[in-house]
């Protein structure tokens, strides 16, 4: 009796819902934590910040990591990549990595805020309207930045 009761109170725990009710404050709690302790994401954890930033794209979003994972699974893509941002030694090669993975730049500013919410900020097409951040409307080459 006590260990079903024991097993019952795990898939509770497991199944519980509610913190992703707000999906901001376990994003940058939990898979923000998640990525400092063990220097990659899951699939799960990738895949929510996808809906995070841009619900109605994440399913495009998603496919770009099956594109450039080398035949591995979304699981596998996702850690390959988050282990390569890891990696990187300057927040522009973090950047970088990014975008050869064909992610636009609104995207990987929303992963590298999630990832690294002290260093990075979500850039989005609204921050033009101020005439001094218009230079970064047109970049031309976004992998040979310097």
């Amino acid at each position: 009796m006590n260990l079903l009761k024991l097993i019952l109170n795990k898939l509770i725990e497991i199944m519980n819902y509610a913190k992703f009710y707000d999906l901001e404050s376990y994003i940058f709690g939990e898979v923000t934590k998640f990525f400092h302790e063990k220097g990659y994401l899951e699939g799960f954890h990738f895949y929510l910040i996808l809906i995070w930033k841009a619900n109605r794209a994440k399913h495009r979003n998603a496919l770009k990591i099956l594109n450039n994972a080398e035949n591995k699974s979304f699981d596998e893509g996702v850690k390959l990549l988050t282990h390569q941002i890891n990696k990187a030694e300057t927040d522009l090669e973090k950047i970088k990595t990014l975008y050869e993975w064909k992610f636009r730049t609104a995207t990987a500013s929303a992963i590298l805020t999630v990832l690294y919410p002290d260093k990075f900020t979500v850039y989005d097409y609204r921050v033009l309207q101020y005439k001094e951040l218009l230079a970064f409307k047109n970049l031309e080459n976004k992998t040979n930045m310097k």
